[in-house]
């Protein structure tokens, strides 16, 4: 577990242009939040999916694409940002290459034992 005052700069900028796969780029769990860059190729999704837990911070970086909220349809761009409520269904569709964006969330407790 890293020190509670610890700081770190990431270059997002710099892991997006060095990445050749899609997915997680880099995340962190510190004591009160999690973080993710994510990167998806032009027609990559995320599935939809119903996170019960906690609300999302979604902010984009790099790339065109949607996400639909339960029903509703939204384009994301470089700069926009949302915040997706715990308990809503969620899709995230890549239209250009490469769609990248970072989540934020209240840390909660991993899928397995630590």
């Amino acid at each position: 577990m890293r020190h509670p005052h610890h700081h770190e700069l990431i270059d997002t900028s710099a892991l997006l242009a060095a990445a050749v796969h899609d997915g997680p780029l880099w995340s962190i769990a510190s004591a009160q939040l999690n973080a993710n860059l994510l990167r998806l190729s032009t027609g990559q999704t995320i599935p939809a999916h119903v996170n019960g837990v906690v609300d999302v911070l979604l902010v984009v970086l790099a790339g065109q694409g949607s996400i639909t909220i339960d029903a509703d349809t939204y384009t994301l761009f470089p700069g926009s940002v949302v915040v997706i409520p715990r308990g809503a269904q969620r899709e995230i569709v890549s239209q250009s290459d490469p769609l990248a964006y970072v989540t934020c969330h209240v840390r909660r407790a991993g899928l397995l034992p630590e």
